[in-house]
């Protein structure tokens, strides 16, 4: 039985990939605005400047993969109490993008990936400087046009921190 499930399972994404060929390969950048929030309510809530490049290949019209470098730019913000948070970060994040076209230049997407994300918090309230880096998952909406995307990304929580970022980019083909 359970041979039969996997035969039927690769059978299945092996038609998927046949029968809607795309093998467009693409590259760009984003530039964006990033929102990283604390658990801790002293904290100050930062938002700052963010810059990408990205590498992609659309595997057929409904699939494909996408490796991307973020930029979080240095920010700082002060608290109602006055004291100063700093944050600053880079990330890598491959990811599978899922698209549905909805014209010859018009796809909504969802993304779903991971990000190696190194980042550094300094704050008088931690003690100091708390660096942390590690993988954690994201997930992402948005639109894609022929040269122009659009798209809001979810980091999720990390050792207090909610990071989400919005972006606007230029995709060109190969």
């Amino acid at each position: 039985m359970r041979q039969c499930l996997v035969s039927l399972l690769f059978f299945f994404l092996h038609s998927i990939a046949v029968s809607a060929s795309a093998d467009d390969r693409y590259w760009g950048g984003s530039i964006g605005y990033f929102d990283a929030d604390f658990d801790d309510g002293n904290l100050a809530h930062i938002n700052s400047p963010t810059a990408s490049v990205f590498l992609g290949w659309d595997i057929n019209r409904y699939l494909g993969v996408e490796l991307q470098i973020e930029n979080i730019d240095r920010a700082a913000e002060k608290d109602d109490d006055g004291f100063e948070t700093v944050f600053s970060g880079t990330g890598f994040s491959p990811a599978l993008i899922f698209r549905y076209p909805l014209g010859e230049n018009i796809e909504p997407f969802i993304r779903l990936g991971a990000t190696y994300m190194d980042y550094e918090v300094a704050t008088p309230i931690l003690g100091g400087n708390v660096e942390d880096a590690g993988f954690q998952s994201n997930v992402g909406i948005g639109f894609r046009f022929k040269y122009l995307t659009i798209e809001y990304v979810n980091y999720g929580d990390r050792e207090e921190l909610f990071l989400e970022q919005t972006r606007i980019g230029l995709k060109f083909s190969f």
